[in-house]
């Protein structure tokens, strides 16, 4: 039997792929010993690892916080690269909103691993 999928299904697979790959690029990096945790991105590099796992996939709390973690799939069939988050308290819908750039995280990922081969 087929599944009918729905556009906003789909919008997300790409982001998770993203994300995804990106993470396993810099697990790569740093296993053939090209990165590690004094490269001056590594900040940045630490946050992108995480970013699939916290927000897209698991909506993992890793602090215990009084928070609920729900991103808006819908704000990726937008024409802009921003994740809409929204952040709810336990006691209050949606309290925070938050915005991950996808396009400039990708575009910065793009720009360290270019680098980094560069030096080849």
């Amino acid at each position: 039997m087929f599944k009918t999928l729905h556009f906003n299904e789909l919008a997300g697979v790409n982001l998770y792929g993203m994300y995804y790959h990106g993470k396993r690029c810099i697990d790569l990096l740093k296993e053939l010993k090209l990165i590690d945790e004094n490269h001056n991105n590594w900040d940045f590099l630490k946050k992108f690892k995480e970013t699939r796992n916290k927000l897209i996939e698991h909506n993992h709390n890793p602090y215990n916080l009084n928070l609920q973690i729900d991103p808006s799939i819908w704000s990726l069939v937008a024409t802009d690269s921003l994740l809409e988050i929204n952040i709810h308290k336990l006691d209050n819908e949606k309290a925070f909103d938050a915005y991950v750039d996808y396009y400039e995280d990708y575009y910065q990922l793009e720009k360290i691993i270019t680098n980094i081969i560069k030096t080849f």
